[in-house]
């Protein structure tokens, strides 16, 4: 059931990204310049701690998400051709935390 759960949001989380588009959702891209970014890869493929490896970074903290990952890497193509969907500054997506802005 677990499983099935965590498939659906995979599911659910890519036909929005398609849909919309990163652009459409707001989501500023990332910069591994000025620090960490959040790396999208696809759940099916070798995962995205294995992209950002691939790039030549490293992942941050204590692992990653199906489908994301915080890294420090050494540029946004670098991780693209490694398999990444997108290169995103973490902080546009910290509100789903619920953690405080700089605002």
């Amino acid at each position: 059931m677990k499983k099935l759960k965590l498939g659906l949001l995979t599911a659910l989380v890519s036909a929005m990204m398609a849909a919309f588009g990163l652009a459409g959702l707001g989501l500023a891209p990332g910069d591994p310049a000025a620090g960490p970014v959040l790396v999208i890869a696809p759940p099916w493929g070798v995962g995205p701690e294995a992209v950002v490896l691939l790039a030549g970074g490293r992942v941050l903290g204590m692992g990653s998400a199906p489908f994301a990952a915080l890294a420090d890497a050494p540029s946004a193509g670098a991780l693209r051709a490694a398999g990444a969907w997108a290169v995103l500054d973490p902080k546009t997506l910290s509100f789903l935390c619920g953690a405080p802005t700089d605002t």
